[in-house]
């Protein structure tokens, strides 16, 4: 259908429905992620060959959120946590990291860009 979504937070418990909506549709999803390649196994099942397509990102990073970004027409953020990690604190992940890809995201000409508040 012509439509790149990249979608923060997919392998999370609402972005697992949310990708295999979008590709119920024909969207091609970015799915970027942080942790290991595995993680996003799970998703590949929802689509056609090439239809999910995973990246590694550091979501702390500007211009790795921008390669991200990049290709993408639609971008939908859905990263937040309950609880903390050792890698990182509550405040990172549900505020420095959303904040980053929301602003990031502004600076490219998208149709639209929605985001899903954790708390």
């Amino acid at each position: 259908n012509g439509i790149i979504a990249a979608v923060f937070g997919a392998t999370g418990f609402l972005g697992r429905y949310l990708v295999q909506q979008l590709a119920k549709m024909g969207t091609q999803v970015l799915v970027p992620f942080r942790g290991c390649e595995d993680s996003t196994r799970h998703l590949k099942l929802m689509g056609d060959m090439g239809q999910e397509v995973p990246r590694k990102y550091n979501p702390i990073d500007k211009d790795s959120v921008k390669a991200v970004n990049a290709k993408a027409n639609v971008v939908i953020n859905l990263i937040g946590r309950e609880f903390e990690t050792r890698n990182y604190s509550f405040e990172e992940v549900n505020h420095a990291m959303v904040s980053i890809a929301l602003k990031v995201s502004f600076s490219f000409t998208l149709f639209f860009i929605v985001h899903v508040e954790f708390l």
